[in-house]
Order: C-alpha cells, then structure tokens, then sequence
C-alpha cells in the first residue's frame, strides 16, 4: 500500500514531483502543484471552473459529492454534473 500525499493550497505548499511510490490527493485547485494526480476531491462545482483542461488531465480519479455545492449552497436534488 502506497503512502498518501495530501496536496492543497497553503503557505506550505510546493511542486510535487510525480512520485509512483505515493499516492497523491489534491483538494480543489491545488492541481496547479502537481505532475500527476491520483484523486482530486471537489465540493463546489464553481470549483471545476477554475480548474483548467490541462490541469483535469493529470487527474486519475474526480471525487464529487453525491450532492454538490452550488452558488455557496447544497442542493439535495443536483445529483449530476
């Protein structure tokens, strides 16, 4: 099992190389950081916006809420993107 790597914005953060033995999980657009991406976690969809094409494409897995935040607010009936 591979040590996980928790990657988000912060006064700490650096590049993160593409570590095979790691697995790497970024929380919202912390994308900009990383070579690879293993699971990238999201709760707004306003976040996708900000988060390039290139950048979707370093991501393995996307992990969104069964019911995303929209405009600030959690609509129980948004179900899909």
């Amino acid at each position: 099992m591979n040590k996980a790597l928790v990657v988000g914005k912060g006064p700490s953060v650096q590049p993160i190389p593409d570590w095979t033995d790691h697995t790497i999980v970024v929380l919202n657009e912390a994308t900009i950081y990383c070579e690879r991406i293993d699971y990238l976690f999201v709760a707004d969809i306003e976040t996708l916006d900000n988060i390039s094409l290139d950048e979707m494409r370093k991501v393995d897995t996307l992990v969104v809420p069964a019911h995303p935040w929209v405009n600030h607010r959690q609509y129980s009936d948004l179900t899909y993107l």
